[in-house]
């Protein structure tokens, strides 16, 4: 019997920041660790801040904050580079940095007159020189996409830090399991979804033999809490519908197979198919997305309601969270999440979860019993 990964007794819960200039990612940085959230996510898209040295002044500024740096692509850093920076980040950090890797958005790499070859491969053998290279300092790798002549790192990293890969197509899942250390997974991912993915996960670790124990299960999810459901609900709806855009262009090419559209509770394929057109017709998202998607998407609402969502995926596994909140409302955000929504999630300071989500009712994992702004790979 396949086994997903495994619950453990640490829920996080943190911030995800989208290019955001330098000094205001420092503050929020130091306003996370103040409030008592677990951890600090930096995304990083091509041409936009870069998020290495945000993640170094952020990790420079506090003490118990953990930082993500997800996701870096292979093809504009090369891995042995995104090695360097890792372990450079791990030793000013102390430790507390987390860095995933991803395949990069194709449209993007190839803007940059690069060839946009094996995705999955070159994800797959980025991921295997990083590891070689922090866990033992050399690497000879011999792959289809990339070779090394004896590269060494001039420092040790000690201990060596866990690579996490961003993926959401079945074979870079199969390959998260085969040889990742946590997964990283993308905004806009519905319970369901994320359930599948973690079944992938399993079968890719069953098949390289591997055991998932301390594996890592990161969520990006867009959030909004307030006290008044709908208030927060109408915040999100533009956010929800430009990150749709992807979607869009499936239902352009007829691919909506490929996206989210079949695990959906609360919204039909057809009720999703007509907001899909709508919004490729330019239809304003506050009017054209519906209250049901954003709730099957985004986590939004009262604390109470916003821990009930978090709760459902916690059930299938995620173990991190890293809220992705509208600019006006990250301050009013974090002070509301330490204090309202961590404690009804059992969540202490820094982000130690009680026995509240360990119990073995919801430590078992989707679908066999078991325990149980990321780019398309």
């Amino acid at each position: 019997m396949l086994k997903t990964p495994r619950p453990d007794s640490q829920l996080r819960l943190g911030v995800l920041l989208s290019n955001p200039p330098s000094s205001r990612a420092v503050q929020i940085a130091r306003t996370a660790e103040q409030e008592g959230l677990g951890g600090l996510w930096l995304s990083e898209d091509l041409w936009h801040r870069g998020a290495v040295p945000l993640a170094a002044a952020c990790a420079m500024v506090t003490g118990t904050l953990h930082i993500g740096v997800g996701v870096l692509n292979p093809y504009s850093r090369h891995p042995t580079q995104i090695a360097v920076d890792y372990g450079t980040l791990a030793e000013l950090s102390g430790g507390r940095v987390t860095v995933g890797i991803g395949a990069g958005v194709e449209a993007w790499v190839k803007q940059m007159g690069l060839r946009y070859a094996s995705p999955r491969t070159t994800l797959a053998e980025a991921a295997v020189i990083v590891k070689e290279l922090l866990s033992q300092g050399r690497s000879s790798y011999r792959g289809k996409t990339f070779s090394l002549d004896d590269v060494s790192l001039g420092f040790e990293v000690s201990p060596a830090p866990p690579v996490l890969l961003g993926a959401t197509r079945e074979q870079s899942l199969r390959t998260c399991g085969e040889i990742g250390d946590g997964w990283i997974a993308s905004v806009l991912e519905p319970v369901e979804r994320i359930a599948r993915g973690l079944r992938l996960i399993a079968e890719g670790a069953s098949r390289a033999n591997r055991s998932l124990d301390g594996f890592r299960v990161v969520q990006f999810v867009h959030f909004c809490c307030d006290n008044d459901s709908a208030r927060a609900r109408s915040l999100l709806k533009p956010i929800v519908g430009r990150s749709l855009r992807g979607e869009v262009r499936l239902f352009q090419e007829g691919k909506l197979e490929l996206g989210r559209r079949d695990y959906l509770a609360a919204v039909s394929p057809g009720e999703y198919e007509v907001t899909l057109r709508r919004l490729a017709e330019g239809g304003d998202p506050s009017e054209v997305v519906p209250d049901a998607l954003v709730n099957e998407l985004a986590v939004s609402g009262t604390a109470q309601e916003c821990a009930e969502a978090l709760r459902r995926y916690a059930d299938v596994g995620v173990r991190e969270f890293a809220f992705l909140m509208p600019e006006g409302a990250i301050e009013a955000g974090m002070r509301t999440i330490g204090q309202e929504v961590a404690p009804l999630l059992g969540v202490g300071h820094g982000g130690a979860a009680s026995d509240v989500l360990t119990s073995p009712e919801r430590a078992s994992g989707p679908g066999n019993g078991e325990g149980s702004s990321v780019r398309e790979s």
